[in-house]
């Protein structure tokens, strides 16, 4: 307030020096002056971010793209906790196994494909390959039509190398899309943290340096106050000048 009455003191004090009349433009001119300088003491940073609840002192922001580098790497990190890292072996090995060969002499179960409403499951001791191509299992003869393309693939592992490398590079994209999906979800959830620790705050749906935001909301907060305030101290300038307030307007005996 001590500029604010200094600024006062000085319009006074020009007055008293001057005794001809200010003009209203003149007077308004002072008032503005003067509001602007005492609203800007009364509406601190402090204050402003107290209202909207806003952390301050806000620190230094970084730019926001290496900001959100700092999201991916934590949201990596938080992610790992709680889920193990695959490579490409990883799938591949996993494929491996969806179409492990059949070796002789173990005992299996598959489902014919074409059972014609008689029980599909099929279960024995796998023989190998009679000279007719029909497949010995148990004590049965399976038409290799009969069976799916995987027990195909089991069956004939030279017919599997091609479906192997299908399937584990789907399984890996599956595991990529979950991965990413899971990831962008703990973005979400842990950016506003890390962006406000690094001097960033959102906005209208729009993240800013949190001292530019803040500063912003005092020049609007300054600017909405302005016209009661230049109002106020411009009604001691004109009773000081000899203005008389007729009709709610500001008149002085020696001005038209």
């Amino acid at each position: 307030m001590k500029s604010f009455s200094c600024l006062l003191f000085f319009i006074f004090a020009l007055q008293a020096q001057d005794q001809t009349v200010l003009s209203n433009q003149e007077i308004l001119s002072q008032a503005r002056e003067a509001a602007v300088a005492a609203l800007k003491e009364e509406i601190t940073t402090e204050k402003i971010a107290a209202q909207h609840k806003i952390s301050w002192p806000a620190p230094k922001a970084q730019s926001i793209a290496e900001t959100e580098k700092l999201v991916a790497l934590a949201a990596e990190k938080e992610y790992g906790k709680s889920n193990d890292a695959k490579s490409s072996n990883d799938f591949l090995a996993e494929a491996q196994e969806y179409y492990a060969p059949y070796k002789k002499g173990d005992t299996i179960t598959i489902y014919k494909t074409k059972s014609l409403g008689s029980n599909p499951k099929v279960e024995g001791k796998f023989y190998g390959v009679d000279s007719y191509g029909m497949l010995k299992i148990g004590n049965k003869r399976i038409p290799v039509i009969d069976i799916s393309k995987r027990d195909t693939a089991r069956f004939f592992p030279e017919k599997a190398v091609q479906l192997v490398k299908n399937y584990a590079n789907g399984l890996e994209h599956d595991y990529n899309f979950k991965k990413k999906n899971q990831i962008t979800a703990i973005k979400d959830k842990i950016r506003k943290d890390i962006y406000v620790k690094h001097g960033i705050s959102m906005y209208r749906n729009k993240w800013m340096p949190t001292t530019t935001l803040v500063e912003g909301l005092r020049k609007q907060a300054i600017q909405i106050a302005l016209p009661v305030k230049r109002k106020e101290i411009a009604a001691g300038v004109y009773q000081k000048n000899g203005y008389v307030l007729t009709a709610n307007k500001w008149k002085h005996p020696k001005i038209d």
